[in-house]
């Protein structure tokens, strides 16, 4: 067997909880809030928008933690102006985040600018920052970043604004969606022309936005917003695809019966070669997601709505959804908000998260605890869909190598986020399942975009990482022994046990259990019979006292290993 130090020193270490929620203090501003969490190896990085108090500034703010919650190090990105965090990926790579911004509006006739910038994940330390602007100085305002390793780029998808954006005339200035090529290794470099998608308003209202972007791997990339219909002012959802060098390869403006969806997630899934699409309508306020042909954005199956019922917070409850996931099982996991416009919890944000076969059908649902959110803001849910700050928010992200989801959430009453780590299928004592009712719609094609190229420019614009305290507190912990990092739930009853140990898996059928002493030594084996799913039980009455380790091979293909005591 091989058995590493690391591995040992998480099995014995101090208890870890299966699924908690911890508050991070902050000096946020919850004016224009943007959340977004992204994982990988054993690393959780938190994004946010936080005034730095050595500065006075709002700043791109970063938090990272291992998978169980407990901080590393965290830091604030200062740039010479006021900022807000739009969203960010991971560069693998490297080990850097890529992450974009926009700067705050200073005075009248100031536009927001886009920055691009690339940080060390762990650090904050700049590697490449840029200001990308129009020519004609109008605001710029980035929705999403994606990075593409094998091509060597980096992309964004945001929303130009015709003019410049106050707080006044968001709803009517007229804006478009945009799509930014760079090269991966230096943000100054535009791989090719930038593209903006413009479908000509008939009245004041002017809806192009381009809000998310996944890649087709050797193919290009597939992305959706929002847009105006062909023949009213009223908003609908588009899809489209590029190649690598920036060509529209097929659009489609998909509408609701006038029910101005926008654009929420969407996420290229390799095992079936598909794309899968979320989309919110911004009238009844529930989300609806449906699996699309990646190369022409057909539709391949009809929208799936599940609505969530008989939670306690209140009536006319809104659900908008927020960023697909996928778990190394293929479940589909989406990660949103729900809010009471009447009753127990008006106009307050209460998280949900729904896991989903890749089929879409319905697996579970469960809500977050709640109490402590923050109010709606029209960054997330202004009713017409016409705030050109709607953004798509990344709030919940997914770990393969310990099978859990990381989901942040406004905590306005205690003065900052929560992040909750949670199990794909089982609820804690920090969350409630809930049942859903399913509704199904046939999309309806209206038409197609249109695309011009758009002048745009980058000019330097330097950052300064500074260090930024951690003020953690776990609210919600459901305790359980610790796990290693590629383990799942593990039940163990009882532990310590005398004569009969029960081992339980949360989401994978047992093949064979080893029992090892501390010195490594195997000591006791059990194959599980054919009847046997997530559950077996092991005759210990024979071990010595002492602590053991025990080693579960699924018939998955996985190997977990958790830590009991025989009395």
């Amino acid at each position: 067997m091989k058995t590493t130090l690391f591995t040992v020193a998480l099995l014995f270490a101090s208890h870890f909880s299966n699924s908690q929620r911890i508050l991070e203090v902050t000096n946020g501003s919850w004016v224009n809030p943007n959340l977004s969490v992204e994982t990988f190896r054993d690393f959780v990085i938190s994004g946010y928008t936080e005034t730095n108090p050595g500065t006075g500034l709002l700043t791109a703010t970063f938090k990272v933690s291992d998978i169980f919650g407990t901080p590393l190090n965290s830091y604030y990105v200062d740039y010479p102006d006021a900022v807000y965090l739009m969203d960010f990926t991971i560069r693998e790579a490297t080990n850097t985040v890529i992450l974009t911004a926009m700067t705050a509006v200073t005075g009248p006739g100031t536009p927001h600018k886009m920055i691009v910038a690339e940080v060390d994940f762990m650090t904050g330390a700049p590697v490449q920052s840029w200001l990308e602007y129009t020519f004609s100085g109008n605001s710029t305002i980035p929705h999403q970043v994606i990075c593409s390793e094998p091509t060597g780029q980096v992309t964004v998808v945001g929303t130009e604004v015709v003019g410049t954006l106050d707080p006044s005339n968001y709803s009517t200035i007229p804006k478009f969606g945009f799509v930014l090529g760079l090269d991966i290794n230096n943000f100054s470099m535009i791989l090719y022309p930038p593209i903006q998608m413009d479908l000509p308003a008939t009245s004041i209202w002017d809806y192009d936005m381009l809000e998310n972007i996944t890649e087709v791997p050797g193919s290009g990339y597939f992305i959706s917003g929002s847009c105006n219909a062909p023949t009213s002012g009223e908003q609908n959802l588009i899809t489209m695809g590029t190649d690598y060098a920036g060509t529209v390869t097929f659009s489609n403006i998909i509408d609701n019966t006038n029910s101005r969806f926008a654009g929420s997630s969407v996420m290229y899934n390799p095992p079936l070669n598909v794309v899968y699409l979320l989309a919110n309508n911004s009238v009844i306020h529930q989300f609806q997601v449906a699996i699309c042909d990646p190369l022409t954005g057909a539709f391949l199956t009809p929208w799936t709505r599940h609505q969530l019922t008989g939670y306690p917070i209140g009536s006319g409850v809104d659900q908008n959804g927020f960023h697909l996931q996928q778990s190394r099982d293929n479940l589909i996991v989406i990660g949103g908000y729900l809010s009471a416009p009447s009753g127990a919890l008006p106009q307050q944000l209460t998280p949900f998260q729904i896991t989903m076969r890749d089929n879409l059908a319905f697996l579970a649902a469960k809500i977050y605890q709640s109490g402590n959110n923050s109010p709606l803001s029209p960054s997330y849910f202004e009713e017409n869909g016409n705030s050109p700050f709607i953004n798509t928010p990344n709030i919940i992200t997914y770990n393969t190598s310990i099978n859990r989801t990381y989901l942040v959430n406004q905590n306005t009453v205690n003065g900052g986020f929560d992040l909750n780590v949670s199990s794909l299928l089982k609820a804690s004592k920090c969350e409630k399942l809930v049942p859903v009712t399913t509704f199904m719609a046939n999309p309806i094609l209206v038409g197609t975009g249109n695309f011009n190229p758009l002048p745009m420019y980058p000019a330097s614009y330097p950052s300064n990482p500074i260090p930024r305290p951690i003020h953690q507190t776990i609210l919600c912990q459901s305790i359980a022994p610790a796990i290693a990092v590629n383990t799942p739930d593990i039940t163990l009853a009882p532990n310590p046990a005398t004569d009969l140990l029960s081992i339980t898996l949360d989401e994978e059928t047992i093949q064979n259990v080893l029992v090892y002493d501390i010195k490594g030594n195997l000591v006791l084996s059990q194959k599980a019979s054919e009847r046997t799913m997530n559950a077996i039980t092991l005759a210990v009455s024979k071990l010595d006292q002492g602590a053991y380790i025990i080693e579960v091979t699924t018939k998955e293909g996985n190997t977990h290993r958790e830590r009991f005591v025989k009395e």
